[in-house]
């Protein structure tokens, strides 16, 4: 049984326009269930939308990389990517996972990586991050930044906080 309600459709109607996607889009939201703890309840929703036209955005030369790992693991994984210049910075969230893996649900406390490095970098980075990850599979999503919506000085900042250091 759903306990999701139509008093979300204004909020879903929100975060697509904070998606960047136009007003003329059509978006179906469907419920597909919640969570709940104690007082606290999310629920979760798949979104189709349709009917716009493909988001472009200026390339800033800057990209975000998203990762979960055990909950025990982020701030070593960050501590180290920020050591070895291949991140600028690093924001960690606790978040609660479900996902299929090997025909089993599995339900595990993760915490997610906000990875900010150069697009030049991401290589690099990448093949670091996945002799530091844990997981057979890991999950690695890489995020172009829009540099017009962006601020300028922080992208800059990112880009010379990973540059290669030849004193290094």
């Amino acid at each position: 049984m759903s306990a999701c309600g139509q008093s979300e459709v204004g909020c879903i109607v929100a975060i697509v326009t904070c998606l960047g996607f136009p007003e003329s889009s059509r978006y179906i939201p469907e419920c597909l269930g919640f969570y709940r703890q104690g007082t606290i309840q999310i629920n979760v929703y798949r979104l189709t939308v349709t009917n716009y036209p493909p988001v472009r955005c200026t390339p800033s030369g800057m990209r975000i990389i998203l990762t979960n790992l055990p909950a025990n693991m982020g701030v070593q994984v960050a501590r180290t990517l920020v050591e070895e210049r291949l991140a600028a910075c690093v924001n960690l969230l606790g978040v609660r996972s479900f996902y299929r893996w090997n025909g089993v649900i599995a339900d595990d406390s993760e915490e997610t990586l906000f990875i900010k490095v150069s697009a030049d970098r991401v290589s690099a980075l990448r093949t670091r991050l996945l002799e530091l990850h844990p997981y057979e599979l890991p999950e690695i999503l890489v995020l172009e930044v829009d540099a017009e919506q962006s601020l300028q000085q922080y992208i800059h900042w990112v880009r010379s906080e990973t540059r290669i250091h030849e004193n290094l």
